[in-house]
């Protein structure tokens, strides 16, 4: 079809124009030998979910079941990022290998949204968006930066992306962190869901927030240590950042961000000499 054939024009036009070269082999390799499909017949519906359209690494193959831009260019993100080898799939910022569990579908589903209305300037309607993941890898770029991200989604190197969280924080924490992702992909998305396992999703939407906050300040905390910002430029960050937590998007008095940047949890974090930040800290939350 000729819709198809612009639309896979106008995808390659884009990511090729926008994404460093060095880090679009997997891209090349997969679009190259991509089998393209729209079908009528959706054989992911459920109560809980409905797939509108998916990426098969293994088969290199794309399958719309709903056809929409913002659903179609989702689906080939997955594709440009993707790369199966030795039965594992690497696709973007997750991993799915025999034997385990997949790891970073959160993050994954969650960036590849952020990407596409980005580069393509749609409103995504894949999961309702995956509201919840996409502002969670925003606070990541925020702690890593938006370039480092890119690329070890393009690459498939989640791995690549693990070590560079253990720069402030412990791999067990964000091992942790991505699980809590992974878990809170369906339990947000499914009003049934969010409600059935309510305990459990306010649990995994605190583990979260506690691994950015941790994980930001740490990184910005060893910049005031190196001189490169003020006392004043740490300390309003951390208020913006704390007070811009993802899980702010759900109006609930539980899962309120207020009051997260405790006295014990900088405590934990500073160093015995700068123990004055933390009165300091207060101050700016008292006159905000």
């Amino acid at each position: 079809m000729e819709e198809d054939i612009n639309i896979l024009d106008t995808f390659t036009e884009v990511i090729v124009n926008n994404i460093d070269k060095d880090d679009l082999s997997n891209f090349y390799r997969n679009m190259n030998g991509l089998t393209y499909k729209r079908k009528v017949i959706n054989p992911h519906f459920s109560i809980f979910s409905t797939t509108a359209g998916i990426y098969d690494s293994k088969k290199n193959e794309v399958s719309i079941y709903q056809n929409k831009e913002s659903i179609i260019f989702h689906e080939l993100l997955h594709a440009a990022s993707s790369k199966y080898e030795n039965d594992i799939k690497k696709e973007g910022l997750s991993i799915n290998s025999p034997g385990n569990k997949i790891i970073g579908t959160g993050i994954n589903e969650g960036y590849t949204e952020l990407l596409a209305s980005r580069l393509f300037d749609i409103k995504s309607e894949v999961c309702y968006g995956y509201q919840y993941q996409l502002l969670v890898v925003q606070k990541l770029e925020q702690i890593l930066g938006e370039e480092y991200i890119k690329r070890y989604y393009f690459n498939a190197n989640l791995p690549g992306l693990i070590d560079d969280l253990c720069l402030y924080n412990s791999k067990e924490k964000v091992l942790e962190f991505l699980n809590s992702c992974d878990y809170l992909i369906n339990s947000l998305n499914q009003l049934i869901l969010f409600f059935i396992k309510r305990r459990k999703v306010i649990k995994n939407l605190a583990i979260v927030d506690d691994f950015l906050l941790e994980s930001f300040i740490k990184k910005e905390y060893s910049l005031y240590r190196d001189k490169k910002i003020t006392k004043k430029e740490l300390l309003e960050k951390i208020f913006i950042f704390s007070d811009s937590l993802p899980d702010c998007i759900y109006k609930d008095e539980s899962l309120s961000t207020d009051g997260k940047v405790t006295t014990d949890f900088l405590n934990s974090i500073f160093q015995k000499e700068d123990k004055e930040l933390i009165d300091e800290y207060k101050l700016i939350r008292v006159k905000k």
